[in-house]
C-alpha cells in the first residue's frame, strides 16, 4: 500500500493489484488441468473384446454417457437420478450428432438398451459403446 500526500494533506491508499492477478492466473491453470481428470471419474468396468480398436472423437460434438454396475448413469458428468431425468437432459443437449455408451460389463442389457432407445427417441444420429482390447496372454 503506497500513501501519498497530497496539497491538500490527503492520504490516498493504492492496492497493487499484480500478485492477485498471478495468483488467480496460478488457478486458472490448475482448474484446466483438473477439469479432464474430473470428467472422467466415474468408475466403470467396460468390457473387453478382441476387435477393439482406439477411436478418435471430437469432444465437442460427443455426449458420453457412463452407466456403472449400481444403475448409477452419468451424462457429461452430469448425475443423473432416473430415466424420466435422462430424457430431459437428452432434449436440452444442443448437438446431438453422437453418443458414446461407457456400460460397466455387469450392468444388464435392458438397462443400456433402454438408455439407447431414449437417446434415439431424443434425436441422437450416432450411438456408439465403449469396449477395452482384450489383453492378449
Amino acid at each position: 500500500m503506497e500513501f501519498r500526500k497530497g496539497a491538500e494533506s490527503e492520504f490516498e491508499a493504492n492496492i497493487n493489484v499484480i500478485p492477485l492477478v498471478d495468483i488467480m492466473l496460478v488457478l486458472l491453470i490448475i482448474f484446466m488441468i483438473t477439469a479432464p481428470v474430473l470428467k472422467h471419474s466415474f468408475d466403470v468396468n467396460l468390457p473387453e473384446t478382441q476387435s477393439a480398436h482406439p477411436q478418435t472423437h471430437s469432444e465437442q460434438n460427443t455426449t458420453t454417457v457412463a452407466i456403472t454396475e449400481k444403475r448409477e448413469i452419468k451424462v457429461n458428468g452430469l448425475i443423473i437420478r432416473n430415466l424420466e431425468e435422462l430424457e430431459r437432459v437428452f432434449g436440452s443437449i444442443k448437438d446431438k450428432e453422437n453418443l458414446i455408451i461407457e456400460a460397466d460389463k455387469r450392468v444388464e442389457y435392458g438397462l443400456v438398451v433402454h438408455v439407447m432407445d431414449i437417446a434415439k427417441k431424443s434425436g441422437f444420429n450416432k450411438i456408439g459403446l465403449i469396449t477395452e482390447a482384450k489383453k492378449r496372454r
